[in-house]
């Protein structure tokens, strides 16, 4: 795994240096046309993400949380408005790797691995708001920011009330993205560049069983996520 994060990296290293070389030796002085044109992005990367739990199982409560190591990719697709602003709708995944800190919980559980994986839908806008006739670094500056609504397939190490063992529960899952980056211009229309996102994302189930009350959060899960993206798009 960490050879995988580690030959990333490097991809995302010379992405950005090939940009800069392109960029010197292109000839795009002209002004970028402002008008309205179909909007692509593509990305991919990784990151570090924290979790944090808030589980009911019967008249137990347990918090716990943890950390992992994952990948994350995503599709944009929207209209771009005078060079200025895109409206657009995404599908994104995100896959984690890591291990819950338990040894403050006096509960037996199955396993300690993270083993999840949350596939989301969304809507949002970039903004580039360095509209500059000249060239400068900040011309393709951008932020983003993105509502999403999907599923989570999460493990989890302890037993529902029934007292069965879980391996994997899926929830609804509402989030919340935050990304600013630099893209670098190619050619007339294509782009690439790297971004920096901000996700949380939200999860409360309601605990339906007869005999206790089911507005108790039967679950309540936190996913924090920094990731580091490598960008392709078209404007």
């Amino acid at each position: 795994m960490k050879k995988i994060f580690l030959a990333l990296f490097i991809v995302m290293l010379c992405e950005t240096s090939f940009a800069q070389d392109s960029l010197s030796t292109a000839n795009f002085d002209s002004p970028k046309p402002k008008r309205n044109s179909f909007y692509l992005n593509t990305g991919i990367g990784f990151g570090y993400t924290s979790i944090y739990f808030d589980h009911r199982y019967d008249s137990d409560k347990i918090k716990y949380d943890g950390s992992a190591f994952g990948f994350a990719g995503e599709l944009t697709m929207g209209l771009l408005i005078k060079g200025f602003v895109a409206v657009h709708g995404s599908f994104e995944f995100l896959s984690l790797d890591g291990k819950y800190d338990l040894d403050k919980v006096k509960k037996n559980y199955a396993s300690d691995e993270i083993d999840d994986f949350a596939f989301l839908g969304g809507v949002g806008a970039t903004v580039y708001p360095f509209l500059s006739s000249s060239k400068s670094f900040f011309q393709e500056v951008f932020f983003s920011a993105k509502f999403d609504l999907g599923l989570i397939l999460i493990n989890d190490p302890f037993s529902d009330y029934s007292g069965r063992s879980l391996k994997h529960s899926d929830y609804f899952v509402f989030g919340v993205d935050l990304e600013t980056g630099k893209d670098w211009q190619i050619s007339e229309r294509f782009f690439i560049g790297v971004g920096l996102k901000w996700q949380l994302l939200s999860i409360i189930s309601s605990n339906e069983v007869d005999d206790v009350d089911s507005k108790t959060p039967e679950h309540k899960h936190l996913v924090n996520s920094i990731q580091l993206m490598l960008r392709f798009n078209r404007k």
